[in-house]
C-alpha cells in the first residue's frame, strides 16, 4: 500500500529553519530571492519569494497546459468524491489559480477578489483559518493511509501553492508545502496493483507537480526521479502491452487516464519528461483502447457514476498528446460532437487474455453494437449497448445441478477461442466446475448481420439427469416482454430494440418440452434439462428492430453422421428467420467428425453461417 505520511513536528525544522536553509534554494532560482531569504530580514525574503511566485511567467499553470474551464483534477472523479467536500475545496483552489494577480499602490501583492494579504495586514483571510485547519486535522489523525480524498486535496494544493502565497502567512505556507513534500517521499515505494489509481496519484503526479511548480526548491527538484520511475512502472505494470487494462481496474480506468494526462501534459515541460519510452508507447496504446470503450454517449463501459462519465477535455486532451490519425478518425465516429476525420479508423474490436477483456464492436458508429466482456473472477460479466442504449448489463450466471445436486460455480474462466474479422467478432470461454463438469461459453457477434448468438455449453456432465438455468441481466430500463403464443420476447427500452429467441427450445409455447424461457427479477431466464453427457443452451438475439418486427421463426435441425441420426448430446444445429434473412448454427458437443445437416457437411467443431438466395451457406464462422 502506498502511504503518505506527515512528519513529526518535533523533528521537523521550523519554517524559519527551512525557509533559511543554505541548501533550500535550487542554482535555477532568481538570485535575489536566494539572498534575500538567507538574510531573513523584516520579511524582506517572503515578500520577494510571494512577488517572484505570483508573478512568474515559468513554469506555465497546468490551466494553460490542458483545455476546459473547470479544474482537470476533476476529470474523472472516483465515484466516492462526487458531490464531496474534496471536490467542492479543489474546485474553489482552482478558481484561486485562475485569479488575476495584481500589485496596489504600495507595490504589495494581492490577488483579485481577496481581503488582503496576512503577511502585510495580520488579518486572516478564510483561506488561512480553513487550510490551517486542515492541518491540524491530519496531526489529529495521525500517519496513516490516504484515501482518494487526502491525495486529490494535496494535488490541488501542489498546484495553488503559488496562488497562496498571497493568501497565506509565510509559517503556514511553508508547513503546507513541507506536508507536500513529506507526502510525496514516504510514497517513494513500487506501485501497488491493489490500489493503482492511489498509488498513481501519490507515488507519481504529486512528486512530478511539485517538482514541476517549484523548481527553485533543492526539495521538490528531488522528487522527479522517483516520479518518473514510478509513472514508467506503472504504465507497463498495469497495462497489457497495448494499452489494455486488467478488467478489474476498469471503475477506475479513466481516473488513470485522467491522471496519466495531467502527468503527460506536465512531463512535456520537464527535462527526461514524466516516463520512459516503453510507458509512452503504452500511454498511446491506452488512448485507442479507451476509445474502444466508449458507449455511444461517450461514457465508459462498467461504469455508471462519476469516473466513467463522458468528459471531452480529458478525450481532447488525450487525443491531443497521444492520439494518431487512426485515434482521430475512430473518436469522429465513436464519440458525441468530433470532427470528421479523413483518416481510417482502426479495427474497433479487441480482446486481451491477460486482460481478461474483451470489446465486441460491430464498427465504430455511436449507433452500433457494443458488446464488453470481463471474465475475471468466477463471473462473466456482460454490456450489450445498441443503438446508444444499454439492453443487457451484469453478471451472467449459470446454476447446474445433476441428479438434484448443485454444481459449484467456477474460480476462474479462461479464453479458449477470440477471432475478429470483417464477419465476426467471437469469443470462448471455458471454466472447470466440480464433479468433472465443464463449461464452455459462446459469445459471438455479427457485425455485418447485427444479431448476437450467446450459448453455455455443459459438457462431461456425469449424472443422469441435469437442470441448467442461466440468467443474463436486462439494463435497470429494459424490459422483456413474451409473445402469447411462441416463446420468442422483445427487449424494449422505450421501443422494440431486439428479439431473443431460446433456439433449443420449441417455437410454440404449446410445447413443453426442454425447459421453459421467461424473465424473472430483471433477468432473461432460460431453463433446460437433459439426462445425456452434454447440452447446448443458446440465446440469438436479433439486434435489428426493423428486421426483427417482421416473421420471426427458429427450428432446431437433424444432424446425421454415417447416416445415423444423433442427438443433441453429440451436436446440435439450428436455423434461425429473422425478416428475410435467414442463418444456420452448428454446434459439435462430442469430438468433432463429419457430418450433415440440411445437406450440407460439416467436420468441425462451430459453424456460424447465412443462407443465401439460392439456398447455400456462406460461412462466418468456422472453428475447426
Amino acid at each position: 500500500m502506498t502511504t503518505m505520511v506527515t512528519e513529526d513536528s518535533t523533528k521537523r525544522p521550523s519554517p524559519d529553519e527551512f525557509f533559511n536553509s543554505d541548501d533550500l534554494w535550487h542554482a535555477s532560482a532568481p538570485r535575489k530571492v536566494a539572498i534575500d531569504c538567507r538574510k531573513g530580514e523584516d520579511g524582506e525574503g517572503w515578500q520577494r519569494w510571494r512577488d517572484h511566485l505570483t508573478t512568474r511567467g515559468q513554469p506555465r499553470p497546468l490551466r494553460k497546459l490542458l483545455p476546459g474551464k473547470g479544474s482537470p483534477l476533476l476529470w474523472n472523479l472516483p465515484d466516492e468524491l462526487s458531490d464531496s467536500q474534496t471536490e467542492q475545496l479543489v474546485a474553489r483552489l482552482w478558481s484561486l489559480c485562475a485569479a488575476k494577480t495584481i500589485k496596489d499602490k504600495s507595490g504589495k501583492v494581492k490577488t483579485n477578489g481577496a481581503k488582503g494579504v496576512v503577511a502585510d495586514s495580520g488579518r486572516k483571510t478564510p483561506w488561512q483559518e480553513q487550510l490551517a485547519q486542515w492541518l491540524a486535522d491530519l496531526q489529529h489523525v495521525g500517519p496513516a493511509a490516504p484515501q482518494w480524498a487526502h491525495a486529490y486535496e494535496c494535488l490541488a494544493l501542489a498546484h495553488a501553492l503559488p496562488a497562496l502565497s498571497a493568501q497565506l502567512s509565510a509559517d503556514l505556507w511553508w508547513r503546507l508545502l513541507e506536508h507536500l513534500v513529506a507526502g510525496a517521499r514516504a510514497s517513494d515505494q513500487p506501485p501497488s496493483e491493489d490500489t493503482p489509481l492511489l498509488s498513481q496519484l501519490v507515488s507519481g503526479e504529486l512528486p512530478l507537480t511539485l517538482a514541476y511548480t517549484f523548481p527553485e526548491i533543492n526539495a521538490c527538484c528531488g522528487l522527479l526521479a522517483g516520479a518518473q520511475q514510478a509513472l514508467s512502472q506503472s504504465l507497463v505494470d498495469l497495462l497489457d502491452g497495448e494499452g489494455l487494462p486488467r478488467a478489474v481496474d476498469l471503475p477506475v480506468l479513466r481516473p488513470l487516464l485522467a491522471c496519466w494526462t495531467r502527468c503527460l501534459s506536465i512531463g512535456e515541460r520537464l527535462d527526461g519528461g514524466c516516463w520512459d519510452d516503453d510507458a509512452e508507447v503504452q500511454y498511446q496504446w491506452l488512448v485507442r483502447q479507451a476509445l474502444r470503450m466508449a458507449r455511444g454517449d461517450g461514457s465508459q463501459v462498467f461504469t455508471h457514476g462519476s469516473a466513467g462519465r463522458w468528459c471531452p477535455p480529458l478525450f481532447q486532451a488525450m487525443l491531443e498528446l497521444g492520439g494518431d490519425g487512426e485515434d482521430y478518425a475512430a473518436a469522429s465516429e465513436a464519440l458525441p460532437n468530433q470532427d470528421e476525420s479523413d483518416d481510417q479508423p482502426p479495427e474497433p474490436a479487441v480482446n486481451s487474455e491477460w486482460s481478461e477483456l474483451a470489446i465486441l464492436r460491430s464498427n465504430w458508429l455511436r449507433r452500433s453494437e457494443l458488446l464488453a466482456v470481463a471474465y475475471h473472477g468466477p463471473h462473466v460479466q456482460i454490456e450489450l449497448n445498441c443503438d446508444r442504449r444499454m439492453l443487457l448489463a451484469g453478471k451472467w450466471e449459470a446454476e447446474l445441478k445433476v441428479d438434484d445436486q448443485a454444481i459449484r460455480e467456477p474460480e476462474e474462466w479462461e479464453e479458449v477461442c477470440w477471432v475478429s474479422d470483417e464477419d465476426v467478432d467471437y469469443l470462448e470461454l471455458e471454466a472447470e466446475l466440480s464433479h468433472g463438469v465443464r463449461i464452455q461459453r459462446q459469445i459471438l457477434l455479427a457485425r455485418t448481420e447485427h444479431f448476437l448468438y450467446l450459448a453455455d455449453c455443459v459438457l462431461d456432465i456425469p449424472g443422469a439427469k441435469t437442470r441448467y438455468v442461466g440468467r443474463l441481466p436486462l439494463a435497470s430500463d429494459v424490459s422483456l416482454e413474451p409473445e402469447e403464443e411462441t416463446r420468442e420476447a422483445s427487449l424494449i427500452c422505450e421501443k422494440p430494440r431486439g428479439l431473443v429467441l431460446p433456439l433449443a427450445l420449441p417455437e410454440w409455447r404449446s410445447d413443453p418440452r426442454h425447459g421453459t424461457f421467461t424473465v424473472n427479477d430483471n433477468h432473461i431466464e432460460l431453463r433446460q434439462e437433459t439426462s445425456a453427457e452434454s447440452l447446448c443452451c443458446p440465446l440469438f438475439i436479433d439486434l435489428k428492430p426493423r428486421r426483427a418486427a417482421g416473421r420471426c421463426t427458429w427450428r432446431q435441425l437433424t444432424v446425421a453422421e454415417s447416416l445415423k441420426r444423433q442427438p443433441p448430446s453429440v451436436a446440435v444445429g439450428y436455423r434461425v428467420q429473422c425478416g428475410k434473412d435467414q442463418w444456420l448454427i452448428y454446434r459439435s458437443l462430442a469430438k468433432p467428425a463429419n457430418r450433415t445437416l440440411i445437406g450440407q457437411n460439416f467436420s468441425s467443431e462451430c459453424v456460424v453461417g447465412r443462407f443465401t438466395k439460392n439456398g447455400t451457406v456462406e460461412e462466418l464462422l468456422e472453428i475447426e
